[in-house]
């Protein structure tokens, strides 16, 4: 299924990877490409799953820590771009808001800079000023109680239900990779290269005195959709907690 719509993805309206001088076969470097053999051009055969020329664990095995290994062709080539670097994707101020133990970093860095993050305020006490002391409906939280949320490392992390929440091709059970979420080969839509299947879709709300919340709402999140190819969940935890936006600035590290 995926070689029938990989061409499709190639020709959307929003290929990031192909506008960066990617092509199919290459070493993994930048102006390249994803497909060859232990960081060498070879499209008969590779060392790696997805017959891509640099490891990408697909998928990462049930409650191994975390290694960087796990992600080199992504984080190898990520590294050559300031804005999706590692440590973008998966760092946090070392006890910050942030640093929670059920969802680590390995890369402790001067402040979250990503953008998938969450954060909740439970008591109405505490709702910014600027709300006017109404709630917001992106101020949910998938268990009730995570006031903030590094989303990237919780849903990488070998806590909660992750060990086992992705099926690889729909037949290899394990914990998520990167694909598991983006598209590498190109979407329609411009939030962060996410499969459309999800219908993530971004917001920003202005309130009187000029300060803004930016938040993205999960749309599509059934049992068909989160199970089934491209996305290929093992069980649609989305399902079973409330919460389907998060709430990503202001930050508050």
């Amino acid at each position: 299924m995926a070689g029938d719509k990989i061409a499709g993805y190639w020709s959307a309206a929003y290929t990031v990877h192909k506008n960066k001088g990617l092509t199919c076969a290459g070493s993994g470097a930048p102006n390249t490409g994803c497909h060859g053999n232990n960081q060498s051009i070879n499209m008969h055969g590779s060392i790696s799953k997805g017959l891509l020329t640099r490891n990408l664990e697909l998928p990462v095995t049930p409650s191994a820590p975390y290694e960087y290994s796990q992600y080199q062709l992504c984080f190898d080539c990520h590294d050559n771009y300031p804005a999706v670097t590692k440590e973008v994707v998966l760092g946090y101020k070392q006890g910050g808001h942030y640093d929670v133990y059920w969802a680590p970093t390995p890369y402790y860095t001067l402040g979250i800079q990503s953008m998938f993050r969450d954060r909740y305020i439970s008591d109405p006490n505490n709702y910014p000023a600027y709300w006017g002391g109404v709630n917001q409906s992106y101020n949910d939280s998938n268990w009730g109680y995570d006031p903030y949320t590094p989303l990237h490392n919780y849903h990488l992390s070998i806590y909660d239900f992750f060990n086992y929440g992705w099926n690889y091709r729909g037949v290899e059970t394990g914990r998520a990779s990167c694909v598991t979420c983006h598209n590498v080969h190109g979407t329609n839509g411009t939030v962060r290269s996410i499969y459309d299947e999800f219908g993530i879709i971004a917001f920003s709300k202005t309130f009187p005195g000029g300060e803004v919340d930016l938040y993205k709402k999960l749309t599509k999140y059934d049992n068909l959709t989160l199970k089934s190819y491209p996305i290929n969940c093992n069980y649609n935890c989305h399902d079973m907690v409330p919460g389907t936006s998060y709430w990503y600035a202001p930050p508050d590290e």
